[in-house]
This record gives C-alpha cells, structure tokens and sequence, in this order.
C-alpha cells in the first residue's frame, strides 16, 4: 500500500508538471524522469525504516524470551536438588538415622497400633475429606493422590474340639447330636488368606473432594481373591459395595479370628447411601440396600430395597453412640410349588457403642451391640453362615413367617503396657424357633474369646486368642468346641 501511495503521488506531481511545461518538450520529459525518481528513492527509505524498527522489536522480544528462559531453568535446577534431597532422605538406611530421628517417624506410625483395620472403608461418615491425604503419592497433573494399603496375616488354628470350619471359628457349624464326630478330630491349619490389598483415590474438585475405595481378600474357594469393599463417595453421598448402614464398625472389639463375633450386625452389600453431619460430633445415616432375602424352603425375591436409618454420636472423641433402624420387604417363592410366593416385613433395631474407659490407662474401653429383631437374621453373623434365618416356609400351608432374634456383645479392651492389649468378648444369639422347624434347627449360640496382642514395631501385629464355643438345637441337644489361634499381621 505504501509503494502504491507513493506512486500515486509521483503521478499527481507529474500531472501538475504537465499543467506548467507541454509534454512534448524536453523540459518536460526531464522534469517527468526527476519526479518518478525521487518518489522511488522516498519509497526504499520508508520501507528500510520499517524494516529496521521491526528488526529491533524483534531483537527485544527474544532478549526478553531468553531472561525468562534463564529463570525457567533455574526453577527446575531448584526442584530437582529439592527432589534429590527427598530421594536421598527416602534411601537413607535406618542405621544412618540417629535414634531420635527413628523414635519420630515411629512416633507418626503409633496411631496405627490397635486400631481397626476397616474404619476407613466401613465408617466413611467419620472421615474427614479435608484433611491431609497420609502417606499418598500424587499423581502428576492432576488433583488427585492414592494410596495402597492392607496387610499380609499368617494364622495357625488349631481345633480342640469338632468344628465344621478349619481357619475360623464358626460357632454355627459346631456339630451336634448324631453330626459330631469323636473329640479327637479337631484340626489344624495354617493359612495366610485372610490378607487383604486395597487402593484408596482421592481427587480435588471444585464442588468437593471425590474419594473411590476399593478392597479384596484372598478368603474365597482355592484361596482366590474375594471383593470386599468397591465404592465411591462425593461429600455426604456414597454408592457401591461396602458394609451396610446397619453396621457399627467403630464397636468392633479387636480379635485375632477371621470370622469375628457370632452376634454382630456384620454384612456387605451394594448399597446407596446419605449421610449428611449433624454438628461438630454426630451424622444421620440413611441407606437404601440389596434386600437379598435368605429364606428356608424357598428361593428369596428382590423387588423392594431394604431401608436402614442410623444415628452416629460421639462425645469427647472417647465415646461412640449409634442407634439403628431396620425395614424390609420379604419376598420368596415356595420351593415345593413354584407358582406359590409369599411375602413378611422384616425389622430389626441396633444399639451399639464404645466408651473409653481411663481407670488403669487412658485407651482402655468397652464396647457392646445389642441387636433385636424379626426377619433380619442373615444381618447377624452366625445366622447368615447358618443360612436361611430371614424366614422359613410353613410346609403345610406355604405361608412365610419371619424369624425373631435376639444377639449382641459385650467386650472389654485393656492396655498392659504401651504397645500390649488383650480384649475380652462374650457374645450371644437367641433364634425364637417356630413349631414346624425341624428339631436340628438353628436356636442359639455363645461365644467367648480372650487374646493378647503386641505391636513390637510400628505395622507388626503379633497375637494369640483362645475360643470356646457352644451351640443348641431347638430340641435342646447341645455341643461345644475349643479353639486356640495365633496370628501375625504385618500392614503397610
């Protein structure tokens, strides 16, 4: 555009020029050639000025460029010494660290000792989101950080006494009557299943913190791996597979069995569930759960989800109160006519707590559970290995009736010194049998447990437990059993 001004201008100058001189003379044709050439020249001029200022713009921008570049990498050479200094810190073998450095990082793992091995993935309501992520690693360009966790137990059984399972201490499958066998078939076992892997994630959004939890055994047949936990939770919301709200994992006394305690409340299942604070200490609970009915005589139907309201308290941060409510719907389908079904409304009621108890040390405590129902019995734990125990068809009629129960715990946990406990755990069932139920049929259990249990480093669980058991028929005949187990746990 400018060379076109410029010769659009020669040609004004030559046209003024031709007003004053005639063309066909030679001073006009001189005068014509002197104008063409100086508008060139001007025009050269101009674009070389404009060339020049953008040669030096140019020149700033990649001064400029360079200074940031320079300040870049001296950034990176500060984050890697910094990681350098944290790897090294990382390898640095135990024996280069002085004793107090050691004490301090064992200091940080004690929270670790005695504590239950779940509270995180049963009792999400208790967990603050905000808080520092422990032990995670970050994953880079993101929000989000995840841990892995579990541990790897060794158990050694040894059966006193006939008992219907080999690794555990099942006081439902204590043989009675014409199923025992001779006292002197008790068996021994050792077995490393009960170790357990699981990955936590937890990812920054705008909107709140988004955490997926997820955890397995190796309990199932052929020691193969076993889901346990596979859910996620977004503030006050939860959805997935994880212990029903009818649960009070923070009640749960310590124990060396894999089995655990005849009479809790203790079941897992797909499930969603609110869970919004109420104050600084309590949560309501409200979960819509898989009914999955567990019914004698008939094949269980789900149409309608079982409903369950809590109420989580705690006070001073020592002592935990939870009470619980139970309805469902029962539905089940007769196993000797299939085109008969039939259904009962089930309920159950659940009052659990803990209560720290500071006359000889300061983290003794007591726990309970107390569990009365009808028509919930596979959310008790010895009545779901029975099986069966939601409710039973009348084989005459073909009416379902529900069956009533009575359960519950009460355990004392005592600190002999700072990293030695032993928990002592009674615990009960009471099945309210039915007239037309055979006379083999399930109608109580009791349970005793006493263990000692020592954390020689912080992560290493040594213990030993002693169980005595009994079980009683409807017809009243009766057997016990013994069990001693010692375990070792090594978490990470």
């Amino acid at each position: 555009m400018l060379v076109t001004l410029c010769f659009t201008a020669s040609a004004a100058n030559a046209q003024n020029s031709a007003e004053e001189i005639p063309e066909d003379t030679p001073e006009a044709k001189a005068s014509a050639e002197a104008n063409a050439e100086a508008s060139a020249e001007l025009t050269i001029e101009q674009l070389r000025g404009l060339l020049e200022k953008q040669q030096a713009q140019l020149e700033e921008q990649e001064k400029r460029l360079a200074n940031q570049q320079e300040q870049v990498d001296a950034q990176r050479n500060l984050l890697q010494a910094m990681q350098k200094q944290l790897d090294e810190l990382e390898i640095q073998k135990p024996a280069e660290r002085t004793e107090e450095q050691v004490a301090a990082l064992e200091k940080v793992e004690e929270d670790s000792v005695g504590a239950q091995d779940e509270e995180a993935a049963a009792a999400p309501e208790a967990l603050d989101l905000g808080k520092d992520f422990e032990r995670s690693v970050r994953l880079p360009g993101s929000n989000a950080a995840f841990k892995i966790g579990g541990y790897v137990k060794m158990a050694i059984v040894n059966s006193r006494d006939p008992l219907g399972s080999d690794d555990r201490f099942v006081t439902a499958s204590i043989p009675v009557g014409t199923s025992a066998v001779d006292d002197d078939s008790g068996e021994f076992a050792v077995t490393a299943r009960q170790s357990r892997l699981n990955v936590e994630l937890r990812s920054q959004t705008s909107k709140g913190t988004v955490r997926v939890f997820m955890e397995g055994d190796f309990a199932a047949d052929n020691d193969t791996y076993r889901l346990r936990h596979a859910y996620g939770q977004f503030g006050q919301f939860l959805a997935g597979k994880t212990y029903s709200t009818f649960v009070d994992s923070q009640a749960q006394p310590e124990e060396v069995d894999f089995e655990g305690i005849n009479g809790r409340i203790n079941v897992r299942q797909a499930q969603v569930r609110y869970f919004p604070r109420i104050g600084r200490d309590a949560n309501l609970l409200l979960g819509l759960e898989d009914p999955a009915p567990d019914v004698t005589g008939g094949n269980g139907i789900s149409k309608y989800p079982d409903v369950v309201l809590s109420w989580r308290q705690v006070w001073r941060d020592r002592w935990n109160f939870r009470p619980s409510v139970l309805l469902r719907r029962i539905e089940a389908r007769w196993d000797e006519d299939s085109s008969v079904s039939d259904t009962a409304t089930g309920w159950g009621v659940s009052i659990s707590g803990k209560a720290g108890l500071g006359a000889w040390d300061s983290r003794d405590n007591l726990l309970f559970q107390l569990n009365y129902g009808d028509g919930h019995g596979r959310y008790i734990n010895d009545l779901q290995e029975e099986g069966g125990q939601d409710a039973i068809f009348d084989p005459v009629t073909g009416r379902l009736e529900t069956l009533k129960s009575f359960a519950g715990y009460i355990a004392y946990q005592h600190w002999w010194r700072e990293r030695l406990r032993s928990t002592l755990t009674l615990s009960w069932v009471d099945v309210d049998n039915l007239d037309f139920q055979d006379d083999s049929a399930y109608n109580e259990t009791r349970r005793a447990a006493l263990n000692l249990i020592l954390t020689p480093v912080p992560r290493v669980d040594i213990g030993a437990e002693v169980l005595w058991g009994k079980r009683e028929n409807k017809n009243s005949d009766s057997a016990t059993s013994r069990q001693i187990q010692l375990s070792a746990k090594y978490r990470f």
